[in-house]
């Protein structure tokens, strides 16, 4: 599969069925349903056309490794990105020139 990072989207004349794409409007965000020991609360409805309990749940998640950037110049050395984290992305973005 091929990724279009630019658009951050699936890339026309991927080798992917277009059924097997997930439409980001039915994507449900579940955040709210996990309680604090991290276990999901949440009764899944049923969805038109599809039997009941169909659903496919996905949990992303990252944390930091304490992984120094390597190789890289003396410029460059330091902690890794968080890269699943928009905030460490933008903090490693505004200090670039």
């Amino acid at each position: 599969m091929s990724y279009d990072w630019q658009c951050g989207g699936h890339e026309a004349g991927s080798n992917v069925p277009a059924e097997q794409v997930i439409s980001g409007s039915k994507i449900v965000d579940l955040t709210a349903k996990m309680d604090a020991g991290g276990i999901l609360r949440w009764d899944a409805p049923a969805l038109p056309g599809v039997l009941l309990g169909e659903w496919t749940v996905i949990r992303f998640g990252g944390t930091g490794t304490c992984a120094l950037v390597h190789p890289s110049p003396i410029s460059g050395t330091g902690p890794e990105c968080g890269k699943l984290s928009k905030a460490a992305i933008e903090t490693y973005d505004s200090g670039r020139n």
